[in-house]
């Protein structure tokens, strides 16, 4: 199973693809906003609970500029 998310500076989207006979398939999605958490993970849990399947491979887009090894994302210091 694959993790692929977008977290923005309003919103944050989080996909699960798993393997099918045609390529991969979406498990789930989901959609949350950013104000409504203190970190990502938060965000991150409630979107993985009652995940059984093991996640092989993550991809996230963060918004903001990498400084010292570490993003920052320049629309969410507020929160």
């Amino acid at each position: 199973m694959v993790l692929v998310g977008d977290v923005g500076g309003t919103k944050t989207i989080l996909v699960l693809y798993e393997p099918s006979d045609s390529g991969w398939a979406c498990a789930k999605r989901a959609l949350y906003a950013i104000a409504k958490y203190s970190a990502f993970t938060g965000l991150l849990k409630e979107f993985l609970r009652g995940v059984d399947s093991g996640i092989t491979s993550v991809c996230i887009g963060v918004v903001g500029p990498i400084v010292n090894g570490d993003c920052v994302a320049t629309n969410l210091l507020g929160y």
